[in-house]
């Protein structure tokens, strides 16, 4: 139905990672990614427990990155 909206979207926050989101653009005045990255990664120390990777803009839908993980 066309007069159906969105109203919320719900995200799970994922205790003890740290995000970020980067994005490539032709120009700083144009918001539109060429690409994009966005990490989580759960670290003690030193050493990463858990990562997650998913690329953007290199696909129809996002692409998570599952071997570089490994």
């Amino acid at each position: 139905d066309p007069d159906e909206l969105v109203k919320e979207i719900r995200i799970n926050k994922l205790d003890g990672y740290t995000t970020h989101y980067e994005k490539v653009r032709t120009r700083p005045s144009i918001d539109f990614a060429i690409i994009s990255l966005t990490s989580a990664v759960k670290k003690t120390g030193d050493k990463i427990d858990d990562i997650r990777l998913v690329l953007g803009g290199v696909a129809p839908v996002p692409v998570r990155l599952y071997k570089v993980e490994e």
